[in-house]
Parts: C-alpha cells; sequence; structure tokens
C-alpha cells in the first residue's frame, strides 16, 4: 500500500493530479486549496497517501500534512461520508480547523463547504467529536472567539437569508476572505444586494 510520494508534478486538473515518480506517474486526487497553490511549489511534491480501494474504484488521496491525512481518514469513518466529500471538506478546512469545528460542535460552519449541508455537519460532529476530542494534542483547548465564517453566516441570517441561501452564498467566497466583513459583503454579492 502506498502511504507517501514524492515526486514532480506533471499535470493538474480541478481535482487532482499527475505526480511522476522514478518514471511512474500516479494520479492524485487533493484538496482544491492545494490545486491553487500548486504554482508555488516549483514542479516538486511531497504528498502522504490514502489508497481507496472498492469494487469500482482505485484510487489515491493526497496531502500536504499528515494531520489532513488523519483528518480525512475519521471523516471517511462516518457512515455515509465518502472519499469525495471527504475531501470536499478538506478543501475548505485544513485538517486542524476542522478538528476545532468539530470539538465545538459548530455545524454550521462544516455546512458551509461544498456539498455539505446541515444534517451531515451534524452527523459529522456527533459520530466524531469523542474521536477527536480523545487525541492528547486537542485536550485543553478552549473554545475561540466564533470564526469568521460562523460570524458572517449569523450576521447573513440576522439580515433576513435563510440558512441554507447564506451557507450557499458564504461557499462562493474564496479562502482567501478570512475578514467577517469582507465576507458579509461578498456574500452579499453573491445574493444580489
Amino acid at each position: 500500500m502506498i502511504a507517501f510520494i514524492k515526486g514532480r508534478i506533471r499535470l493538474v486538473k480541478d481535482d487532482f493530479m499527475v505526480v511522476e515518480s522514478y518514471g511512474v506517474g500516479y494520479k492524485i486526487y487533493v484538496p482544491t486549496s492545494l490545486i491553487e497553490e500548486c504554482h508555488k511549489l516549483s514542479g516538486k511534491i511531497a504528498l502522504h497517501i490514502h489508497h481507496h480501494q472498492t469494487e469500482r474504484s482505485n484510487e489515491l488521496y493526497g496531502f500536504k500534512s499528515y494531520s489532513d491525512l488523519e483528518m480525512f481518514e475519521f471523516l471517511l469513518s462516518v457512515n455515509g461520508i465518502g472519499p469525495k466529500a471527504a475531501a470536499a471538506l478538506l478543501s475548505t478546512f485544513k485538517g486542524d480547523e476542522l478538528r476545532t469545528l468539530i470539538i465545538y460542535q459548530d455545524e454550521a460552519t462544516i455546512a458551509t463547504a461544498k456539498g455539505i449541508g446541515i444534517r451531515v455537519a451534524s452527523k459529522i460532529c456527533r459520530e466524531l467529536s469523542e474521536k477527536v476530542e480523545g487525541r492528547d494534542e486537542y485536550e485543553g483547548m478552549r473554545p475561540a472567539a466564533s470564526t469568521p465564517s460562523r460570524q458572517a453566516l449569523e450576521a447573513l441570517v440576522e439580515l433576513g437569508y435563510n440558512q441554507i441561501e447564506a451557507q450557499a452564498a458564504l461557499r462562493m467566497i474564496p479562502r482567501s476572505i478570512t475578514d467577517p466583513k469582507e465576507k458579509i459583503k461578498e456574500a452579499l454579492r453573491n445574493l444580489g444586494r
């Protein structure tokens, strides 16, 4: 089983890249945040790999950090969450961010990930909070102030939008926008105001 690949990026598409290592090209699905980062990587990359094999498919999923790989595998343990949904979550949040959201049951922020609704976010929090919270490195963590996405979501709901509309508008905002006020402005543009 492949656990790690280091090589040269030969092709980049919307949700995967082809990495050549010792003359072999591996098609590896990666979070979109990593696709966006490719121009900074000078053609070389090292990825932690999850080999996902079923009767119908045989796919590789790659992550820059072991923490993201571990979170991906936690997500796959949730009944009904497949590799595409898990990859979508890790395209929106880094592994450590997602752990924090799960520990503090921030379903609304998790639901802002593409293709993840509030029911799925609730299921993720319910099924993973004990697994994630039991990790030594997360003991003693205290809730921080509400996340920027959560603040933006709450503001949009206060303005009269329902949660589904607000989440959809927030999903369209580039990850580079982190200020809650800017998120709200962009979301209002997406909503047509």
